[in-house]
């Protein structure tokens, strides 16, 4: 798959989205595998989830807080596009970190 050059963070959707399963949102490490290696660590998640990756550009240099932000921003995006759908948060590395982040300000947004 094409890779997808954007100046600012942004929701990857994975291979087969299908909106009728709950959203996950991937948080990737810094290594960046939410871009190269999404398809395959997601590979078994797309049989129950409609899977999104969150991708920082390398130059994006934002604080926490403002990055916590941006996936809420992000995530509320895509709920528009399913209201009623539950909303999983996974994160690994630094994800793991954003992710804890995002649910000590924001836990009424995302299924625990």
């Amino acid at each position: 798959m094409p890779s997808k050059i954007c100046s600012q963070p942004y929701l990857l959707t994975t291979q087969f989205s299908n909106p009728n399963y709950p959203l996950l949102v991937f948080l990737p490490g810094m290594d960046e595998t939410g871009k190269e290696l999404m398809y395959i660590q997601t590979a078994g998640l797309e049989a129950a989830f409609d899977v999104r990756c969150f991708v920082i550009p390398p130059h994006e240099l934002t604080s926490w807080d403002q990055m916590t932000q941006e996936v809420v921003s992000l995530t509320k995006i895509e709920l528009e596009k399913v209201p009623c759908s539950p909303v999983y948060l996974c994160g690994e590395s630094f994800g793991g970190c954003l992710a804890l982040k995002i649910l000590e300000k924001f836990p009424q947004l995302f299924n625990i």
